[in-house]
C-alpha cells in the first residue's frame, strides 16, 4: 500500500481489511485484532523495513486511524528514519529541525 501511494498510507483497521483484498491478499481477522498485530510487529516494520507506524486513537472522522510512513534518507533515497532534518528532507538525526523560510 505504501508503494502505491508514494511512501504514505494512513486509515482504520477496516481500511486496511478492505485494502487487502484489492492487494490479492485479503485478511479476514477482525478489525480489533489487525490493530494488535499491528501493534506487536511494529518495531519489527520499522527495524527491518524502514516504515514508521503512529496511532492516533483519536482520528478523522470519528475512526482510530493508524498512519504509515516509508523512510527517506537525506539524499531522498529510502533511509533510516522518518523524520525532516534541517535541509527540509527527511534526514537521519532522530529529531525533526526547525524550517526557516526567509
Amino acid at each position: 500500500m505504501l508503494s502505491q501511494n508514494n511512501n504514505h498510507w494512513e486509515g482504520s483497521a477496516t481500511d486496511i481489511i478492505a485494502a487487502s483484498k484489492y492487494l490479492n491478499a485479503p485478511i479476514y481477522d477482525e478489525p480489533k485484532k489487525i490493530g494488535k498485530i499491528i501493534n506487536i510487529y511494529d518495531d519489527l516494520l520499522f527495524g527491518i523495513d524502514d516504515i514508521r507506524h503512529v496511532y492516533d486513537p483519536v482520528g478523522t472522522r470519528g475512526k482510530k486511524i493508524h498512519i504509515f510512513d516509508k523512510s527517506l534518507g537525506d539524499d531522498g533515497v529510502l533511509g533510516d528514519d522518518g523524520v525532516l532534518g534541517d535541509d527540509g528532507v527527511l534526514g537521519d538525526d532522530g529529531e525533526q529541525e526547525e524550517l526557516i523560510f526567509d
